[in-house]
């Protein structure tokens, strides 16, 4: 079930993006992700499943995206313990690729650039090419090398 939920909200994410411009204030769809995303976190916390770092990077991208940058930072937190917890690569990039995007929003955009250029080496390593490329645009943007865009969602 949890999956399911998370699915559902995976499908609220995308209607938002296409509705509008992620970096504008959130609307109805953004709303629904995050219901959705809380679903499956309840559900598969009810059901000890353990670190669902999908789904707490959702929330964290969501409550980012409505300015809500310290519960952003809790979601992160219990997604960052969990991707620790796993020692998956790919997981541990997800997680500092979403740190680097809230800090950006918090006004720490050298912190930020320092976040992703360690999301970069490790993306350089699970070795997904567009992750990779995506990455080093957004490294760019926040070195100033280009003026900022859309923010990186890897997931």
């Amino acid at each position: 079930m949890h999956a399911q939920y998370n699915n559902l909200a995976a499908v609220h994410f995308r209607l938002h993006e296409e509705a509008q411009d992620p970096r504008e204030p959130p609307g109805a769809q953004l709303e629904e992700a995050v219901r959705w995303s809380l679903r499956a976190r309840d559900f598969a916390h009810l059901m000890d499943f353990g670190g669902s770092i999908d789904i707490e990077v959702n929330l964290a991208h969501a409550y980012r995206l409505q300015g809500r940058l310290q519960e952003a930072q809790e979601e992160l937190r219990r997604a960052a313990n969990s991707a620790r917890a796993s020692k998956n690569l790919s997981d541990r990039a997800i997680v500092a690729v979403e740190r680097a995007e809230i800090e950006e929003a918090a006004g720490q955009r050298g912190r930020a650039a320092h976040t992703m250029r360690e999301a970069l080496g490790l993306l350089r390593e699970v070795g997904v090419e567009e992750w990779t490329r995506q990455a080093q645009r957004r490294l760019d943007e926040l070195e100033g090398r280009v003026p900022l865009s859309k923010p990186v969602k890897l997931w």
